[in-house]
């Protein structure tokens, strides 16, 4: 009796453990995670983000940890310097970008964008309740644009 209560413990704690190490091998649970508003830096200027409105967030590779942002001009320039650079858009596994309000995040590649918002690096994109014309595509060419101009003003 001792021996089959020995071995039902043996097998219930290898449950356990195979179960343990079975989850920790799953991937990363996809989509955006939380942000600690002026205390995470983004990726690549290295600022707090603190703007509600201009904050964005993206993983190249599905099993990427999520990168956090203060503009979404700093994700794209994040992704295309890993990335082809005669591609169109920047390959992106996800890009979350602030909803209308700031209060949640939505999928900036079913997002259109308004390009006249006060944003923490100056690109001035964020996502549009209403009127918003611009997509991801056309967002990136402008700042591209943007960047071209600004090296040529360093010079």
């Amino acid at each position: 009796m001792a021996a089959a209560r020995g071995r039902s413990r043996l097998v219930l704690l290898l449950t356990l453990v195979a179960s343990g190490l079975a989850s920790a091998c799953s991937p990363q649970a996809r989509g955006p995670e939380p942000i600690v508003w002026d205390r995470d830096t983004c990726a690549h200027c290295y600022m707090s983000i603190s703007d509600r409105h201009a904050a964005a967030q993206l993983r190249l590779l599905p099993e990427a940890p999520a990168e956090r942002f203060d503009d979404l001009g700093c994700a794209l320039l994040f992704a295309a310097a890993r990335s082809d650079p005669s591609d169109a858009l920047p390959e992106i596994a996800e890009l979350w970008v602030r909803d209308p309000k700031g209060e949640g995040w939505v999928d900036a590649h079913a997002s259109r964008f308004r390009g006249d918002a006060h944003t923490p690096m100056d690109y001035g994109f964020v996502t549009a309740a209403e009127g918003g014309s611009e997509t991801l595509a056309a967002v990136w060419a402008r700042v591209r644009e943007m960047e071209d101009e600004r090296r040529s003003a360093r010079r």
